[in-house]
């Protein structure tokens, strides 16, 4: 008898998975842009700390909606963008991510990113 091998997803896609839940649960929860409050306008989603740290990567704390405009305002001008979010989240919470962001965390395995699909899953439901 002849075994099959089972195919083990690649990070890749996993990650590509976890990052459009990620965006999805952004967007549900804020619906229209966070700094202007446009409800017509497409909206992004934008990483409060970047998101190449991967200890707040997948943290809804971590996301904000903004639509084009206010997407391109947030980076040209970052003492703004950063009093918004310190409004928005109020202190503890800001100060909370920014620790949670100081963590050294390099997954570089594929387990850790299926449970953050599994996690992202979970809240999206």
């Amino acid at each position: 008898m002849r075994k099959t091998k089972v195919k083990k997803p690649k990070i890749t896609t996993i990650k590509r998975k976890c990052d459009d839940l990620n965006r999805q649960i952004v967007r549900n929860r804020d619906q229209t842009c966070q700094w202007c409050f446009n409800p017509k306008t497409r909206l992004e989603v934008h990483h409060i700390i970047s998101r190449n740290v991967l200890a707040v990567r997948y943290n809804q704390d971590n996301g904000i909606t903004l639509c084009a405009s206010c997407h391109r305002k947030a980076h040209s001008n970052p003492l703004a963008f950063t009093d918004l979010i310190y409004t928005r989240l109020g202190k503890e919470r800001y100060w909370g991510l920014v620790e949670k962001a100081k963590q050294k965390l390099t997954p570089k395995h594929l387990d850790w990113y299926i449970e953050q699909l599994e996690r992202l899953t979970e809240l999206n439901v």
